[in-house]
């Protein structure tokens, strides 16, 4: 009885699991448009599962462009590479037998089993990582990678930031946007750290003198309200002064109205 009960447990949970992958599959070919069985024909059924669940990751994290770039990348590797197992004699083979046509198509399986690996699913031993992370290949310009995540989700270029920094400072001095709104686009983009941070900062954390400026960023991980714990942040020259002066402008403006005496203010 007991082993009929095991036999029909047995069975659930590999129904259950086949469905579940059938599932992840549909996904893919929706977000992407493909049938990626003409992929997974070509692999090993021990390395479809893990394959699938690496391709699932790059459909949610990146842009359909680049999940895209990047399945046709592996659907060239492996169309004449049949592995039972992605080891480092599979990645020898595959980057010395790639021509410099299809040098874009090795680029994109690369990362495809890094990430693979660094999921730790099973598939890519760690020699096989080891040697992936060890070739030097020619990659895209400074940009061009992070533009190559998703466009509204994904992060800033450097030419966006560029551009962004420009036109703000154009802008202010145009007097079409406000000099403090300002000051945070700037303090956003040269300390990298979060809104929150950067809108949590008071008087007394811009420290330092003409020789020494720095911002003393409250940490963003901290119970509410708390500022207890801090990162002293370097800033420009320009950037400093400019601080320094909306501070004075600031206090001025306190006193006036009496909201603060002459002593040094907790502000």
């Amino acid at each position: 009885m007991n082993n009929l009960n095991n036999n029909a447990l047995t069975h659930s949970l590999c129904f259950n699991s086949n469905e579940d992958m059938s599932n992840k599959i549909k996904k893919i070919n929706k977000l992407l448009n493909t049938d990626i069985s003409r992929l997974l024909n070509n692999v090993d059924v021990n390395l479809q599962s893990s394959m699938v669940e690496t391709l699932l990751f790059y459909v949610d994290n990146y842009s359909v462009v680049y999940a895209k770039n990047i399945l046709q990348g592996l659907i060239y590797s492996f169309k004449y590479n049949l592995p039972s197992e992605i080891n480092k004699y599979f990645i020898w083979s595959l980057y010395a037998n790639i021509d410099e046509k299809n040098h874009s198509y090795f680029l994109s399986t690369k990362c495809f089993l890094k990430k693979w690996y660094e999921l730790c699913l099973p598939g890519v031993d760690s020699e096989a990582y080891s040697y992936i992370c060890e070739i030097r290949t020619k990659g895209k310009s400074a940009g061009e990678v992070v533009a190559s995540m998703d466009p509204v989700k994904g992060p800033f270029t450097e030419i966006e930031i560029r551009s962004i920094a420009q036109k703000s400072k154009f802008a202010v001095k145009n007097n079409t946007l406000d000099n403090q709104i300002y000051l945070i686009i700037m303090l956003l983009i040269t300390t990298g750290r979060r809104i929150s941070q950067i809108l949590n900062l008071r008087v007394r954390d811009l420290g330092g003198d003409s020789e020494n400026e720095y911002l003393n960023v409250p940490r963003a991980k901290q119970r509410a309200h708390s500022r207890d714990l801090f990162r002293e942040i370097k800033i420009e020259s320009e950037l400093w002064s400019q601080l320094v002066s909306l501070k004075d402008e600031n206090l001025k403006f306190l006193k006036g109205i009496s909201f603060i005496n002459n002593e040094s203010p907790r502000v």
